[in-house]
């Protein structure tokens, strides 16, 4: 599972140098990043794509560890 992590990792870093300055910062340079309303730029997607997921899931973790708490303490 690791070394399909590092090859995915790979991969994403090795996309991400592929686009130019202006690909991957400015909007409409790419017709499938420009499917929203606001015409998100590349990194946008990258974002949201890869890093977004964990904001939430972090906060699903914190939530699931309180629950816990509480029933070890209800128990």
């Amino acid at each position: 599972m690791i070394e399909t992590f590092n090859e995915q990792i790979s991969y994403l870093c090795w996309m991400i140098t592929a686009f130019s300055q202006e690909e991957l910062f400015e909007p409409g340079h790419r017709q499938w990043a420009s499917s929203t309303p606001s015409a998100w730029p590349v990194w946008k997607w990258i974002h949201v794509n890869t890093v977004a997921p964990f904001t939430s899931f972090r906060m699903k973790i914190r939530r699931w560890k309180r629950e816990m708490a509480r029933r070890d303490v209800i128990e």
